[in-house]
């Protein structure tokens, strides 16, 4: 069985600054320079859902980057209601149950797998100290 890559879980973002893009951190991972239209249109999905978040509870699944209004109703259907239910409800459960649960919640209307999602949540529970994550697959903006 193969041990968990947490490199593979962070979304390889667009770098929108001066110069050279910087080197990768152990947090911070870039993909390629931004054009100024997609750096504009970051900033302001980033500025939106900073306010957003703010206004929200601390308990939110909403504070889980990638996590909107329409993940959270996915998460409700499965009893998981708070940050604090879904760590709950994940700790005892395994690698496949995890991913199924996670490769459901992350669904679109269209039936497409939200990557950057299932990678931001598995990176939450990584980071609260669960075991046992299923694998991500590395994203690009």
């Amino acid at each position: 069985m193969s041990s968990f890559n947490k490199n593979a879980c962070i979304i390889r973002k667009l770098y929108c600054g001066e110069g050279k893009i910087p080197k990768d951190t152990v947090d911070k991972k870039y993909s390629r320079s931004g054009g100024s239209y997609e750096c504009l249109k970051k900033g302001y999905g980033i500025a939106d859902w900073e306010h957003r978040k703010k206004e929200l509870s601390k308990n939110s699944l909403q504070q889980i980057m990638y996590v909107g209004p329409e993940y959270e109703k996915n998460f409700r259907k499965f009893k998981i209601y708070s940050i604090k239910s879904l760590l709950s409800k994940t700790a005892s459960m395994s690698t496949v149950e995890k991913r199924e649960l996670l490769n459901t919640i992350c669904r679109r209307k269209n039936g497409t797998k939200d990557q950057k999602a299932f990678n931001s949540i598995v990176l939450f529970l990584y980071e609260h100290g669960q075991k046992q994550l299923p694998s991500c697959r590395v994203v690009k903006e």
